[in-house]
């Protein structure tokens, strides 16, 4: 990525280039290592890409924000694919703000605010145009309280609340309206959280399931939906639980399957302790989970150890071999890309080295695919630029020229040398050429 960053959201939509949407990622906000960010930026997967091929600067968001949900959708309000974000915490205060990026125009908008301010809240899609939100710290506790929030209308409509207040919990979709909810935090109810619940939409109403066999909070839970006979389940991993003996966090080494067809919990063991991780279902074939690292310990003033990527076959775990690894990270973020034919799943961020990098795992060979950095061959500083900015490149090729070409493909500008000046030109995204160099994306602001 452009830029280092943890807790934050990285969502698949479509993105606007060349006067073409491609599949893309928008990465946006988070913790950059010093401070809250409000910055995004977009990777681009082109139509034959597992993951993103190169990664661009877009404009930032309005508020600085981290621990907060998105959701992407095709906007009929905005005629256009836009990303909503919701809540999350700005470094001081728990935010009800919610705001939307609308890819045409590449650029960001406010939205209407939540009823509750909240931060480690889920969401999930509950049709293509609502949003269903969940629990999270809303300033003074962990809250029951959940929300409907319509991306057409703009309405926030308050719907019945869970039975237990939590935060850093799972929000599964099972299908039929159903919605599943794991474990999670409560700090007045002794930190972490076995018990369960799932919303059903249709009647809006919170039933009470049997507990997680051990009780965790920023575990991961996945759907394995199968298009063999065997039913399908949900696959909770992971997890975090206080040692008080050593006043740290620990992740733990183990999970419990859900059997949707009686909601009975099957507990098994993992090859390596996980908390703060991602887990993905990619291949409908086969009851392959991956599992992608995550920490071990944690806390203030503690040091970070972590836990290695496995994968799962029904409850059976088998570590990634060697040579095979991925850098150390939690507090990542990840979603699935690649095509139609080959869904594959990227992960970003989160890195022990703090460098952003990314890897992509893809299901017929359980392989990870870790590029190097790609140098950046143009540049421009600063992107998104505001009246005047600075063009740089390798070789100096910008010396020879350059033209600043329009979403659509037209000719804006053009030039030679290092000055680009945007001044008087419409907000939104533009593309930089130079001869025989890879084209940058900018925002103008």
């Amino acid at each position: 990525m452009v830029e280092y960053r943890e807790s934050f959201q990285m969502v698949p939509f479509v993105a606007l280039s060349y006067g073409d949407f491609e599949p893309a990622e928008l990465a946006m906000g988070g913790f950059d290592g010093t401070a809250v960010t409000a910055s995004a930026e977009i990777g681009y997967e082109g139509f034959d890409g597992d993951g993103p091929y190169y990664w661009q600067e877009t404009q930032p968001m309005g508020q600085a924000r981290m621990d907060f949900q998105a959701e992407a959708s095709w906007s009929n309000s905005f005629d256009s694919p836009a990303v909503w974000v919701f809540g999350g915490f700005d470094g001081n205060y728990t935010l009800a703000s919610t705001e939307v990026f609308v890819a045409e125009e590449e650029s960001w908008q406010p939205g209407p605010d939540m009823l509750s301010p909240r931060t480690n809240h889920r969401t999930v899609l509950l049709n293509s145009f609502e949003v269903l939100i969940t629990g999270g710290f809303d300033g003074q506790g962990e809250t029951t309280s959940c929300e409907v929030f319509n991306m057409e209308t703009l309405e926030v409509t308050e719907v019945a609340p869970m039975n237990v207040g939590r935060a850093s919990h799972t929000l599964t979709r099972l299908g039929g309206g159903l919605f599943l909810v794991t474990g999670g935090f409560n700090a007045a109810e002794g930190f972490q959280l076995a018990s369960c619940e799932v919303y059903d939409a249709n009647a809006n109403t919170w039933t009470e399931i049997d507990p997680l066999p051990v009780p965790v909070d920023n575990h991961a839970a996945t759907l394995v939906e199968l298009s063999t006979q065997l039913p399908d389940v949900v696959m909770v991993t992971g997890g975090r639980v206080f040692n008080a003996d050593l006043n740290l966090f620990e992740g733990v080494a183990s999970g419990a399957m859900l059997n949707l067809e009686d909601l009975t919990w099957t507990p098994f063991d993992m090859a390596s302790p996980h908390s703060y991780h991602l887990s993905t279902h990619l291949d409908h074939a086969a009851p392959e989970l991956f599992v992608m690292g995550g920490a071990d310990q944690t806390g203030i003033g503690v040091e970070t150890t972590y836990g290695s990527s496995e994968w799962l076959l029904g409850t059976d775990t088998q570590p990634w071999s060697p040579p095979v690894t991925t850098q150390n990270r939690h507090r990542a973020a990840g979603c699935e890309t690649g095509t139609w034919i080959v869904g594959c799943y990227t992960v970003c961020g989160g890195d022990a080295a703090m460098e952003g990098t990314c890897f992509t795992v893809c299901p017929e060979t359980s392989s990870i695919d870790e590029p190097g950095a790609a140098p950046r061959e143009v540049g421009v500083y600063p992107n998104p630029a505001v009246g005047r900015s600075v063009i740089w490149s390798s070789g100096q090729q910008h010396e020879q020229g350059w033209t600043l070409h329009s979403a659509s493909g037209k000719v804006v500008r053009q030039g030679r040398g290092s000055t680009l000046e945007v001044s008087g030109l419409p907000r939104g995204g533009y593309v930089l050429k130079v001869a025989s160099l890879p084209p940058v994306r900018i925002a103008v602001l």
